[in-house]
């Protein structure tokens, strides 16, 4: 959110919060009237940042699930060992040579 488009100019402070605000359904015309009660303004802050740092955690939480497997069927591959699900083969080769140090192969 806080980098600009290739091209585009660089964004002020004052821009990014707009931008923010618009999430809490703030219109720029109500922002030097709610700006002049510091106690109104301090609970809008305070529920932007809440629901931004949701989303973001929900954003990341989806990223993360949608990288791993859900269940063992779906990974890709198992250590014959020791048979511990891996999703990717690099995986799987440094786990077997760990095997091979410890000498259980």
């Amino acid at each position: 959110m806080g980098q600009r488009q290739a091209g585009g100019p660089k964004l002020r402070y004052k821009d990014v919060i707009k931008r923010h605000l618009v999430t809490a359904d703030v219109t720029h015309t109500q922002i030097d009237s709610l700006a002049s009660d510091r106690k109104k303004w301090r609970a809008i802050v305070e529920d932007v940042v809440v629901q931004t740092d949701e989303a973001r955690t929900a954003r990341e939480a989806s990223r993360q699930d949608a990288r791993r497997p859900t269940t063992e069927a779906e990974a890709a591959t198992h250590c014959h060992i020791c048979h511990c699900p891996f999703a990717a083969l690099i995986g799987l080769r440094s786990h077997l040579r760990a095997h091979e140090r410890r000498g259980e192969t």
